[in-house]
């Protein structure tokens, strides 16, 4: 119970102490999820970003507190609001928002599950079995239905909640934006990186198609709040992509860091800027070397693991879907790599995450056609892949690249 009260006010405290971060994350603030005096309090948090997105401060607070609570005969349960916002905002939030959501969903449910099973124990200690079987069947479906894995079903002819999000989405824009990169070219052009989707980069050999994972990367991880990155290379090592991770992150040359003459100077520019964003709240990139030809199994094992050490992953770079082998046995060329392409697609929905990768694109005309005629197929194994030929593009995000550094 102790640990559950904590988690409150982390997540209070989180939505109330930062607007930018507030705005994506007030509409999952559900009363229900809180208990005693917090649930009150999130009522007024809801109210106050009806009305203005805006840091709520104490002098703020106290106003809807006395609005809430008009009479004079009232002001114990004034103080006690005050004493539990003071608590609130002196409570140290160590972990990200999404991590607290869901522990505190967790909680929630498994309060659920044991209420349940103490209704069920009343009717078999009173001899009424039937009537715990049948508590049993309908609180547990009630309890499923919760599950964010439980999907209904849906009648195309029912389209109110439709046009409702529509016009929320017009109302409040920032709420429904995908994962920024950085990237005017493509934040533009896709609304930035949303959950489920795999990005497909196509070029030729030599254009820039690893830098640009590497700096979609790098975007994703300082355009958002507390969003993790892995990167996956089955192409370079894992500590050649380090070293660029690193000259990225720090505008120091890479070459430096590859031949180790980087400077004092540099070195201290490099342990600042890794500094700056270890304080600032930004999320982290994990990189994992996986052998030629492995399959998905293995950035699955490594998505768990990461999860129970407490870093939820928010978007994958998979460097590159060439040398990805499919989990089952292909027949050729061509459907290895449509079923490579379908398994990625299936990572990105059971993760509900995106992910970006990239792939070679043929050099001459007629192997051109057929990797078109190949591509194809794989849009059918992948429903909805985002596949984009990056002839001009390619050069846009390099010219954009190459500003950055300027």
């Amino acid at each position: 119970m102790f640990e559950t009260r904590e988690i409150e006010r982390h997540l209070i405290k989180l939505i109330t102490n930062n607007k930018l971060l507030a705005r994506p994350y007030i509409h999952k603030l559900d009363p229900e999820l809180f208990s005693g005096i917090r649930q009150n309090i999130v009522h007024i948090i809801i109210s106050l970003f009806e009305v203005s997105p805006t840091i709520i401060t104490e002098t703020l607070f106290d106003t809807e507190l006395h609005k809430l609570f008009p009479n004079n005969s009232q002001a114990s349960e004034i103080q006690r609001h005050i004493t539990e916002w003071n608590l609130i905002q002196n409570s140290n939030a160590t972990e990200s928002i999404d991590i607290l959501f869901e522990k505190l969903q967790e909680r929630k449910q498994s309060e659920k599950v044991a209420k349940l099973c103490e209704k069920t124990l009343e009717f078999l200690q009173l001899g009424n079995i039937n009537d715990a079987v049948n508590v049993l069947k309908t609180e547990s479906i009630k309890l499923d239905s919760n599950d964010k894995n439980n999907k209904p079903v849906i009648n195309l002819l029912e389209y109110q909640d439709v046009l409702d999000r529509i016009n929320d989405q017009k109302l409040n824009p920032d709420k429904y934006k995908g994962l920024q990169t950085g990237f005017p070219t493509i934040d533009k052009r896709l609304g930035g990186l949303f959950n489920s989707e795999m990005i497909l980069f196509s070029a030729v050999t030599g254009i820039g198609k690893s830098t640009i994972l590497k700096q979609i990367a790098k975007g994703i991880i300082t355009n958002n709040y507390c969003k993790n990155v892995l990167h996956i290379t089955n192409e370079e090592h894992r500590e050649q992509v380090r070293m660029k991770y690193f000259s990225l992150l720090s505008d120091v040359d890479y070459f430096k860091f590859k031949q180790a003459i980087i400077d004092d100077a540099e070195i201290e520019k490099f342990k600042n800027s890794i500094k700056n964003i270890s304080s600032n709240q930004y999320g982290r990139i994990f990189i994992k070397e996986l052998p030629q030809f492995s399959n998905v199994t293995e950035i699955y094992k490594e998505i768990h693991m990461l999860e129970q050490q407490g870093f939820p992953i928010h978007a994958i770079v998979l460097d590159y879907l060439d040398h990805l082998s499919p989990v089952q046995r292909a027949w050729s060329e061509n459907d290895e790599q449509a079923k490579s392409a379908w398994d990625c697609k299936g990572l990105c929905v059971d993760f509900n995450i995106p992910l970006i990768t990239a792939t070679q694109a043929a050099t001459e005309v007629e192997a051109k056609q057929e990797k078109g005629r190949q591509m194809g197929k794989l849009d059918v194994y992948g429903s909805s892949v985002v596949f984009m030929r990056l002839i001009f593009l390619l050069v846009s995000l390099t010219m954009e690249i190459m500003m950055k550094h300027n």
